[in-house]
């Protein structure tokens, strides 16, 4: 497989591990909204922290860095959605403020909470299900815009990032973080083994 091959399964491995965090997410506050399931704050606060660990912090900031700035710097053929997405990353960022700000809300017992929790929730959604489609799309178009060296290197920079969905040498905090989202999650919610 070629470099360029690997960072791709890498990207949309990511994409496939947050998708299911964030639809473990809206099942549990569907759950909850319709009194199906009990509130469970350590849960909803872990996959909030999941969230802000690993796709705000490590990354987006990588597809920015490695993948995005190098093909500005060797093309402009991708700039417009480009823009789109580097603006996306930071929109990400807002809304997952805003999640949290509803989840203390929430907890606090303020009135309608819950529905503005949920309608944060769906929003974010809704974002990154777009969001990864036009990366994933970028990067099927892209493949040839970059040689196999620049490539190896960006599979680097994306081997590092220990997703604990998707590692196997994965940093404590993420594989206790991890273990927590999983053992606080009916068994029906939890991510497939692998």
């Amino acid at each position: 497989m070629s470099a360029y091959e690997e960072v791709v399964t890498t990207i949309k491995q990511e994409h496939r591990a947050l998708g299911h965090v964030v639809e473990v997410l809206q099942q549990t506050l569907r759950d909850i909204a319709s009194e199906h399931s009990e509130v469970n704050f350590n849960l909803l606060a872990s996959i909030l922290l999941y969230l802000d660990d690993f796709p705000e912090r490590l990354h987006h900031p990588k597809e920015d860095e490695h993948i995005f700035k190098v093909l500005r710097e060797r093309t402009a053929d991708f700039n417009s959605v480009l823009n789109e997405l580097q603006g996306e990353h930071v929109l990400s960022a807002k809304m997952l403020r805003d999640m949290h700000a509803a989840l203390v809300h929430y907890l606090a017992g303020a009135s309608g909470s819950l529905q503005t929790f949920i309608s944060c929730v769906e929003a974010y959604a809704s974002l990154h299900s777009e969001h990864m489609r036009k990366e994933e799309d970028l990067l099927a178009r892209a493949g040839t815009a970059l040689p196999e060296l620049q490539w190896k290197g960006i599979l680097a920079a994306f081997a590092a990032n220990e997703d604990p969905l998707t590692a196997y040498n994965v940093r404590t905090e993420f594989r206790l973080l991890y273990r927590r989202i999983q053992n606080l999650l009916p068994r029906k919610l939890r991510y497939p083994a692998s």
